[in-house]
């Protein structure tokens, strides 16, 4: 796997944390809250996956990790090993790279055992959570860059921060960071949402069908209070759905 830095998203060297110490309690407050974790398998790019830590050791260095839902992706991670957390602690948005070790039984099932990352990020924020859209309901998405060329994709992630999108290929070298777009969307049972975005990120992806892929990574500017509501109320639900959806998987 290609490992990007998180540092080309939302985070930056600011959210850097490499303390063991540091490390290890942010994964048992993880463990402890039963946080949902949103993984990526590697290569990066395809569907994501739930999980969630069931066990920290920290005398061994490494924490169990509940198999994947839907199921289907516990294939993929046992073939690549390698994987990208997203998760939160306390609230506040987390995420690290890892590799699993071996897959192990014990009282909770086959579970995952992971090795401690050497390093996370965290984005101390807790308004700054992101959340993925439904399987069920993608978010399509419109871009007008300052060029005046429309741009369509779909929304990979939202926060209230700002938002992740995947475009088409063709979309490379018409965008670049620093770039200020116009973004159209409407999450479920909202209204339309214009918003003026900058773009932070930039990374080309491939699918498991070799189709070429441009992730962004934007910023809100200034959103406007009823769009900043809207996507509020879509970050508590869809949180809350991840959650119980989890939860309901377990039984």
């Amino acid at each position: 796997m290609t490992q990007t830095s998180f540092g080309e998203s939302f985070f930056t060297e600011d959210h850097l944390v490499r303390d063991g110490a540091q490390i290890r309690a942010i994964l048992q407050d993880m463990a402890a809250e039963r946080a949902v974790l949103s993984v990526q398998v590697a290569p990066l790019g395809g569907a994501g996956f739930n999980s969630s830590i069931v066990e920290v050791n920290p005398a061994g260095k490494f924490f169990l990790m509940d198999e994947l839902v839907p199921a289907a992706g516990n294939q993929q991670l046992r073939a690549s090993k390698r994987l990208r957390i997203l998760g939160r602690a306390k609230g506040i948005a987390t995420a690290f790279d890892a590799q699993v070790e071996a897959l192990v039984r014990d009282r909770y099932g086959e579970v995952y055992k992971i090795p401690f990352p050497g390093k996370l990020y965290q984005m101390q924020r807790r308004e700054h959570f992101r959340v993925p859209p439904s399987a069920h309901e993608p978010v399509p998405v419109r871009l007008l860059p300052v060029s005046g060329r429309l741009l369509a994709g779909e929304l990979f992630d939202i926060s209230l921060g700002g938002l992740g999108l995947l475009l088409k290929g063709e979309a490379t070298g018409v965008l670049a960071r620093g770039d200020n777009l116009r973004c159209q969307f409407t999450l479920p049972e909202e209204p339309p949402i214009e918003v003026e975005v900058e773009i932070c990120s930039l990374l080309n992806v491939r699918t498991r069908n070799d189709a070429s892929l441009l992730r962004i990574g934007c910023r809100f500017l200034k959103p406007a209070p009823a769009a900043r509501a809207a996507i509020q109320r879509y970050v508590i639900q869809r949180d809350r759905e991840i959650l119980r959806q989890s939860r309901l998987d377990k039984l």
